[in-house]
């Protein structure tokens, strides 16, 4: 497990935060994660699979263009935490046929959805995500993901019903977010829970292609 110095120094450092909730080596609980609802591409997946790997798991889709695939984990039941931070290593093999990355916290407190997605766009910039609107917003940072193995932190908070985003982290290079979205609405009958996401998105291919991201050392935090 790395539990960063930088995230460390933010938990016990904030005056505010009185008690915290540590969700750690998520990827090692294989068992708990699942597929979830294709989220909204235009193709529909062929084949989604969750394989357990050495100090990790696997996350792999083979689709059309334009098809997602999102992989989940609901890691602790309703929650009144206001801030939210997420910590893990990701390894890619290719970039070939990926459209975007896409990694989510998201808070279901009824009847509101308060969903803290980011997705790097390859080529492109990070975007974060509204609500209100179901719309993705470019944020100022660039997407900066390449091929190998990447440290993703992110951090975010939530005041009435109002996600800020404040900061991103890859390879312990930090770049400040500083954008509020509105939160959602629920959907309907879906009980309060906490959950940890990732998600594939397949680019403008031609037949059906696979991709894939392996993911080690998921920690999902939440800051009262």
């Amino acid at each position: 497990m790395r539990l960063n110095i930088l995230a460390i120094f933010l938990i016990f450092s904030a005056g505010v935060l009185t008690a915290q909730t540590f969700n750690m080596n998520l990827d090692q609980q294989t068992a708990s994660w699942q597929v979830c609802t294709n989220p909204g591409g235009q193709g529909t997946p062929i084949a989604t699979t969750i394989t357990p790997k050495t100090n990790g798991l696997e996350f792999s889709l083979k689709g059309p263009a334009y098809t997602d695939a999102l992989f989940c984990d609901k890691t602790f039941p309703e929650t009144s935490a206001n801030s939210f931070q997420s910590d893990f290593w990701v390894t890619i093999d290719s970039l070939k046929n990926v459209q975007a990355l896409e990694y989510d916290m998201g808070v279901f407190n009824p009847p509101t959805e308060f969903m803290f997605g980011t997705e790097c766009v390859i080529g492109e910039y990070w975007q974060v995500w509204n609500g209100l609107t179901g719309n993705w917003e470019n944020t100022a940072v660039k997407c900066n993901i390449t091929t190998g193995r990447h440290h993703i932190q992110e951090w975010s908070h939530r005041i009435g019903t109002t996600m800020y985003f404040d900061e991103i982290g890859v390879d312990q290079l930090y770049y400040a977010i500083g954008m509020s979205e509105p939160a959602g609405p629920e959907p309907d009958n879906w009980p309060g829970f906490a959950v940890i996401q990732f998600q594939l998105d397949t680019s403008d291919v031609t037949g059906d292609v696979t991709i894939s991201e392996k993911v080690e050392d998921v920690n999902f935090m939440e800051l009262y």
